[in-house]
């Protein structure tokens, strides 16, 4: 096991700076990772062509029986429901309740009592800190700050 971390590690390095970079989540990585490792075990670990069961998939992947039932359940669907991290659920809020009638997204001062950035961060998680956020999104090329107001661009 030891003898596989380095090199697998040197092949994730890249891969977990892309996610990164486009703001892709660990929770949401984890869900990738989950249903790969689900997938991998079904369709390559089989026993003289029996059915796989969930029994068995927790013995291969380590995954929890409610996690496998949970992961089957998505996979029959067409599309697999995506969580929003916090910068996709900021952006989210922005657009629905702060737009204006064409669908155009309102700038909104970064401090304050709602309307604002502030209070929009503040409603989906207190554990956010709001500067990194407003970085994020600019880093992203979602928003520019000009000054005590946060404009979301075109992308966003």
């Amino acid at each position: 096991m030891k003898n596989l971390q380095s090199p697998i590690t040197k092949i994730l390095r890249p891969i977990i700076r892309v996610l990164i970079a486009r703001g892709i989540l660990f929770p949401e990585l984890s869900d990738w990772l989950k249903e790969l490792y689900l997938t991998v075990a079904e369709n390559n670990f089989r026993l003289d062509g029996k059915r796989v069961t969930d029994s068995r998939l927790h013995l291969l992947t380590g995954l929890q029986r409610k996690d496998i039932k949970a992961i089957r359940g998505r996979m029959n669907l067409d599309e697999a429901p995506m969580n929003a991290g916090p910068v996709s659920r900021v952006v989210g809020r922005w657009l629905a309740e702060h737009s204006d009638p064409n669908g155009i997204p309102l700038p909104l001062n970064r401090l304050g009592q709602a309307p604002s950035f502030q209070a929009i961060v503040q409603s989906i998680s207190l554990d956010m800190h709001l500067r990194t956020v407003q970085d994020e999104l600019a880093r992203l090329g979602l928003a520019d700050v000009k000054g005590d107001q946060i404009h979301l661009t075109s992308d966003a």
